[in-house]
């Protein structure tokens, strides 16, 4: 790529950017022996890292595996898939590049199609039961339910991702459905029906016990 005012013949000024790599690369270990593992090559290693001369001793795990769990809740939005809730990770959310649903990789610096991680942070551990599409992204906990806004077209992106209180009505493990951009859910203990559906009074979401006693 070209940095300056043009592009070509010697009074443009600029320079001439190549790209290298991306500064990481992605691989599946299939045998382990000591410090030295074999693997298979998913995405390009850069150069400076092959060969035993050049190892590294960075690396990062999985997020999901056998220790650590898999995620409990899946669901397609804007473009994207979205994961959530592992067994270490109960408040956390991963969603792919739009557009490309087995792609979770990132650039540097960071892009708007890029995917997303985010972990909710609150007073207590607040384990993510659900994440379903009723127009918005809405997340159903252990303890309270939350709208997921982005930038002013809502529109979801790593630097535009927020956790939304929209009320504390604990979610069970039974899964939700949406009706109409309207969830419903069953409460914790399995006793209470509930709705969620956004109100323009309130520019927000609220919902009614469904219960028929």
């Amino acid at each position: 790529s070209w940095d300056g005012w043009g592009s070509s013949g010697s009074s443009d000024t600029g320079i001439q950017w190549e790209y290298l790599h991306s500064a990481f690369g992605i691989v599946r270990i299939t045998a382990a022996s000591g410090t030295t593992a074999t693997a298979t090559v998913i995405s390009y290693i850069p150069s400076q890292v092959v060969a035993a001369a050049n190892g590294s001793y960075k690396c990062a795990k999985y997020a999901w595996n056998n220790v650590n769990g898999y995620p409990g809740t899946v669901v397609y939005y804007q473009e994207r898939l979205y994961f959530a809730a592992s067994k270490a990770y109960p408040q956390t959310i991963w969603a792919s590049r739009t557009g490309d649903y087995k792609d979770f990789g990132k650039h540097t610096p960071i892009q708007d199609d890029d995917r997303i991680q985010r972990t909710y942070a609150g007073r207590q551990v607040n384990e993510i039961r659900h994440i379903i599409d009723v127009g918005s992204l809405m997340v159903l906990t252990s303890s309270g339910e939350y709208v997921i806004k982005g930038d002013q077209n809502n529109t979801l992106t790593p630097s535009s991702f927020t956790f939304n209180s929209q009320g504390n009505n604990s979610s069970s493990n039974v899964p939700p459905i949406a009706v109409a951009n309207i969830a419903l859910f069953i409460q914790e203990k399995g006793s209470v029906v509930r709705d969620l559906a956004y109100s323009y009074d309130v520019d927000g979401y609220q919902g009614t016990d469904l219960t028929i006693l």
